[in-house]
C-alpha cells in the first residue's frame, strides 16, 4: 500500500532536515517559556489559558509539518516537565494533538508496526487494570474513581506513545535527532536542577531537583536515562571523537546532577546503569569505575561521600532499625501493611488501580495491592518482554550508529527495575514518558531502517523488490529474532 500523496514520506530528506534545527529550537524556547510563566503567573487561570492556547497553535503548527517535530516538543516538554498547581503539564497538550495526527496518517493507510513482542502484554495489562478497578468500585476499595481513571489512561497513553514513535520516526536521522533532543533538554532540566544544589556541602542540604514539585528520587531515575544512553553513545566506536567528548561532557554532567539529588536509589541506580553498560557491551567502561570508585573520597564532596556511606548503611541494618530513623526500614513495614490489608484481602484480582497510595514505595507491591497475582503477573511478562525487546534490537544494531541507543536504554531498564522495588518507577510520569518514547524510537530505526549484518545483506539479494518508502517487504515486525 503506497503512502498518500503530499504525506511526508514523499518529502526529499533535505526539505525534511532543513526545518529540523530550528523545529527544535523552537520547541526549546517555548517550552522554556512556559516553564518560566507558569512559575510567575500560576494562580491566575487566565494567564494560564493564553499560555495554554498559544503554546496549542504552536504545537499543532509544528505538528502539522511533520508528526516527528510533535515527538521533538514532547520530549523537550516531558524533560523539563513543568506543571501546574492542578498537576496539568505542558505535555497535556501535546498527547490529543499527536493523538490526532496519528489517527489521520493511520485513516490515510500508512502502514504501521503492531508485532512487537511488548504487543500482547501491553493490552492484557491495560484490560486487567479495567477489570480490576471495575472489581474494586465494587467492592468499596477504590476511594476516587476519577484519579483511578487519570492513572489508568496515563499508563496506557505510555503504550501509546511506544506505538507512534516506533511508527513515525522510521530513519536513523531522525532517531538520532530525537535522542539529540532529548539529551539537550535533559542538561538543560540538570542545570536548573543544580540551581538548588550549588553550595551544598552536607547530607539533607539543597538537593538538585526538577520543575516537577521537587520530587529528587524521580528526577534521579529521568537523570539516570540520559546519562546512560549520553555515555553509551561517548564509548561507541561509531561516534567521531568531537561528538564522543560532547556525550562525555553531557554524561558526566548528569551523573553530577544525579549525585547532587542525594537520592539514595539514585546512587544504586547510578551502579547498576554503569555496571550493565560495562558488562554487556563496553569493557573498558569498567576499569573505569574501579578508578572512579578508589578516588572517591577525593573526587567528590564531603555531603556526597557521606550520603553514600549513609545509604550503605541504612541498607545493611534496615532489619533492625528504627522505622523513624531508617526509610528501607518503613517502607518493609509499609509492604507489610498493604499486603495485610489489600493483596491478603483479595488476592487474584486486587483492589483496582486508586486503591493504594503511590507512597507504598515499590512497584511491584502496588501492582499486587491494584491487580492481584494476576495482574501483577501481566506486568512482570510486560517487563521481561521489554527485556526481550531492548535485547533483541541491541543485537541487529551491533556495530551500528544505532547501537548506542539500544544499550544506554537497556542500562537504564535496569536501573529502573532496580528502582522499582523502592519506588513506583513504572508509573512515574517523569521516567516514563521518555522512556517509552525513546524505546520506540529504538524499534522505528530498527524496523525501518533495515539495519543489517553483512549475512543479512546477502540474504536479501534473493529476497522480493521492496517498498521504495519504508524499505521492507510487507508489513514490518520485531517480532523475529
Amino acid at each position: 500500500m503506497e503512502f498518500p500523496i503530499g504525506q511526508v514520506e514523499h518529502r526529499s530528506a533535505a526539505r525534511r532536515f532543513k526545518w529540523l534545527i530550528p523545529a527544535i529550537l523552537v520547541a526549546a524556547a517555548i517550552c522554556l517559556s512556559m516553564a518560566n510563566a507558569f512559575a510567575s503567573v500560576e494562580s491566575s487561570a487566565a494567564a494560564l489559558g493564553i499560555i495554554g492556547l498559544v503554546g496549542l497553535v504552536l504545537t499543532a503548527g509544528m505538528i502539522f509539518l511533520d508528526i516527528r517535530y510533535g515527538l521533538a516538543i514532547f520530549l523537550i516538554a516531558a524533560s523539563l516537565s513543568p506543571r501546574s498547581a492542578s498537576n496539568f503539564r505542558i505535555e497535556d497538550l501535546v498527547v490529543p494533538l499527536l493523538v490526532l495526527a496519528w489517527s489521520w496518517r493511520i485513516l490515510y493507510g500508512v502502514r504501521t508496526v503492531a508485532r512487537t513482542p511488548m504487543t500482547l502484554p501491553m493490552i492484557l495489562v491495560s484490560l486487567a487494570m479495567i477489570v480490576s478497578t471495575l472489581w474494586g468500585l465494587g467492592i468499596g476499595m477504590v476511594p476516587d474513581p476519577l484519579r483511578a481513571g487519570l492513572i489508568i489512561g496515563k499508563r496506557i497513553e505510555y503504550f501509546f506513545l511506544f506505538f507512534l514513535a516506533l511508527n513515525t520516526v522510521r530513519t536513523k536521522e531522525w532517531g538520532r535527532a530525537l535522542v539529540t533532543a532529548f539529551l539537550v533538554a535533559a542538561v538543560v532540566a540538570g542545570l536548573i536542577g543544580m540551581r538548588t544544589a550549588i553550595g551544598s556541602t552536607s547530607v539533607g542540604a539543597a538537593r538538585a531537583v526538577g520543575l516537577d514539585e521537587k520530587n529528587y528520587n524521580t528526577f534521579a531515575g529521568f537523570l539516570l536515562i540520559g546519562s546512560s544512553i549520553a555515555l553509551a553513545y561517548a564509548m561507541s566506536a561509531q561516534e567521531s571523537w568531537g561528538r564522543r567528548l560532547l556525550y562525555i561532557g553531557s554524561g558526566l554532567f548528569l551523573l553530577i546532577v544525579t549525585l547532587h539529588t542525594y537520592s539514595r536509589e539514585g546512587y544504586v541506580m547510578i551502579a547498576a546503569a554503569l555496571v550493565t553498560l560495562g558488562v554487556i557491551r563496553y569493557r573498558k567502561l569498567l576499569p573505569i569505575l574501579a578508578l572512579v570508585v578508589v578516588a572517591a573520597p577525593f573526587l567528590f564532596p564531603a555531603s556526597i561521600i557521606g550520603r553514600f556511606d549513609n545509604t550503605i548503611h541504612k541498607i545493611q541494618n534496615y532489619k533492625t532499625a528504627d522505622p523513624g530513623d531508617n526509610s528501607l526500614t518503613a517502607r518493609v513495614d509499609a509492604w507489610k501493611y498493604r499486603w495485610n490489608g489489600w493483596i491478603a484481602r483479595e488476592p487474584i484480582l486486587g483492589c483496582g488501580v486508586g486503591s493504594v497510595a503511590f507512597s507504598v514505595d515499590d512497584e511491584f507491591m502496588l501492582r499486587l495491592a491494584e491487580g492481584g497475582f494476576l495482574g501483577c503477573a501481566l506486568f512482570i511478562w510486560l517487563l521481561v518482554a521489554g527485556g526481550a525487546y531492548l535485547f533483541s534490537c541491541a543485537r541487529k544494531l551491533r556495530s551500528t550508529d544505532g547501537e548506542p541507543l539500544a544499550y544506554g536504554l537497556l542500562a537504564a531498564y535496569i536501573a529502573l527495575l532496580v528502582q522499582s522495588t523502592v519506588a513506583a518507577a513504572w508509573t512515574t510520569i517523569r521516567t516514563m514518558e521518555p522512556f517509552w518514547l525513546l524505546t520506540g524510537v529504538l524499534g522505528s530505526m530498527v524496523a525501518y531502517e533495515s539495519y543489517s549484518t553483512a549475512q543479512e545483506t546477502v540474504s536479501r539479494k534473493s529476497a522480493p523488490k521492496t517498498s521504495p518508502q519504508t524499505g521492507l517487504t510487507g508489513r514490518p515486525s520485531l517480532d523475529s529474532p
